[in-house]
């Protein structure tokens, strides 16, 4: 099979598993939406946060250099898994330990038992079977649907159950738990490889040495997504957190769920081809457009309706949020384009190059969110974000010029179309909301203003890609087609 036929057959699976994922996430949190309070998701949201800041800061990088390698990576599992396994024990017993701590910080004494339960997280984590890896080495997709699926479901399930009999936040945490635990059995149902307990150092400094810049990436990533949490945790309270993490899930879904999935299946695929840079250029531009044509659709969508899918699908008590979601929308679309660099940088070998860019972006939000958001309350802090965001990705623009001869020109050339589409579409949406008003029930009125939507921005698509010269578009993806194997 070639690597063309290996990323497409790859890219369907990973999107159907972010989609399933996607429409079950929506499901379960209109439901529990409708059973909890703010409150309740913000209890939830410093558990997770705890759970997140203990995992970045303990990274060890070591799947994502199994990934890069482009020998034999057999000798290094045994290793690797030893000392995942040995950190998610670690991390279990830390999370006890510092629990009280973290509630303190938040003056959120109820969290302390929260915390503590969803540390157990770590354990079914750091056991995972190590052979899962070849799932996104060898572009078997199909595979790690099946093995990440099954335990996402068994979460969803299990919350949405609870949530009915419980009615309180202690159905979130028993969910995370069963979903890791399932997602921890499956593992070694879908992989044949059965992990061993081995402490060779040189092979464990050899991964460390790729894996440390990894690891820096992440928790730049981390600090910089997490960090407007925290600020607001402790400025304004759980109820104001609680808004804005629902905010945030609703903005980025539709596009970094885009280019997560781009990202998975890229990483593998330039990895592959890390030895010709035209190769790389042109799959990089032909990852771009795609991601684009789809990025603008959704977040232009979701812009123009912010409003009205708040109040049908969450309720009147969400409806403060919708200002703080716009802005987010243009941020997390500014994230999707950084999404897919990262893999890019890393795949040659040079995840410093995504670290840097990371750091701007951390170092930019560190000096805006106290100026803006003291202005501004949320919105500000959402502000902050946005412009933080576009900074990275400035940086990596000058990398991808200086390694790759990709300019600004190449970029606006795959980009344009949709971005004109996206214009008219959104254009449409927000002077037409009137017209389209011809229901008294808001579901239906939603339904088709999202429909027009759709519909003048496919046309506008498709008309402006038949019309205009796309020579220069050809010229850029002339080794689009992947034809090597």
């Amino acid at each position: 099979m070639t690597l063309s036929q290996k990323v497409l057959q790859g890219g369907f699976w990973i999107f159907i598993l972010r989609m399933s994922q996607r429409v079950l996430t929506f499901i379960r949190t209109i439901i529990v939406a409708r059973f909890l309070a703010p409150q309740d998701f913000g209890l939830m949201g410093i558990a997770l946060l705890t759970l997140q800041t203990l995992e970045i800061f303990s990274q060890t990088g070591f799947q994502a250099a199994l990934v890069q390698k482009k020998e034999q990576v057999e000798k290094y599992l045994n290793t690797a898994w030893t000392f995942l396994a040995l950190r998610g024990v670690g991390l279990l017993l830390l999370t006890l330990i510092v629990a009280p701590y973290i509630a303190d910080f938040f003056k959120s004494p109820a969290a302390v038992v929260l915390i503590q339960c969803i540390g157990v997280s770590f354990f079914f984590q750091g056991i995972t079977n190590i052979g899962v890896i070849f799932f996104q080495k060898d572009l078997d997709f199909k595979r790690r649907f099946l093995w990440e699926f099954a335990g996402f479901l068994v979460e969803c399930v299990v919350s949405v159950v609870l949530v009915i009999m419980l009615k309180n936040v202690w159905s979130l945490v028993i969910g995370k738990i069963a979903g890791d635990a399932a997602k921890c059995i499956a593992s070694y149902l879908f992989s044949a490889y059965r992990p061993a307990w081995d402490f060779n150092r040189e092979h464990r400094r050899e991964l460390h040495r790729f894996g440390r810049w990894v690891f820096g990436v992440n928790v730049l990533v981390f600090l910089t997504t997490e960090g407007d949490s925290v600020i607001i945790g402790k400025l304004f309270g759980n109820t104001a957190l609680g808004f804005y993490r629902m905010a945030g899930r609703l903005s980025y879904m539709p596009t970094t769920e885009i280019a997560g999935v781009v990202s998975q299946i890229t990483f593998p695929a330039y990895a592959r081809i890390q030895d010709d840079p035209a190769k790389l250029k042109a799959a990089f531009l032909k990852t771009l457009l795609a991601t684009c044509a789809v990025s603008v659709l959704f977040s232009g969508l979701l812009f123009g309706l912010a409003g009205e899918f708040t109040r049908l699908f969450l309720g009147e008590q969400w409806l403060p949020i919708v200002p703080v979601v716009k802005i987010l929308i243009v941020a997390g679309f500014i994230r999707s384009i950084q999404a897919i660099v990262g893999p890019l940088f890393q795949a040659i070998g040079r995840p410093k190059i995504d670290t840097w860019c990371q750091f701007v972006r951390f170092l930019s939000l560190a000096l805006l969110l106290f100026p803006l958001g003291s202005r501004l309350n949320i919105p500000g802090i959402a502000l902050a974000v946005l412009c933080s965001t576009a900074a990275a990705v400035v940086v990596s623009g000058y990398y991808l010029h200086k390694l790759f001869g990709i300019t600004a020109r190449d970029i606006a050339a795959v980009t344009w179309i949709a971005v004109a589409a996206g214009a008219s579409m959104l254009s449409a949406i927000v002077f037409g909301k009137d017209f389209l008003s011809l229901s008294a029930h808001r579901g239906i009125n939603f339904l088709m203003s999202a429909a027009a939507g759709i519909l003048i921005y496919a046309g506008v698509f498709f008309l402006l890609e038949r019309c205009c010269s796309k020579v220069r578009i050809r010229e850029l993806l002339r080794y689009g087609r992947f034809e090597y194997t």
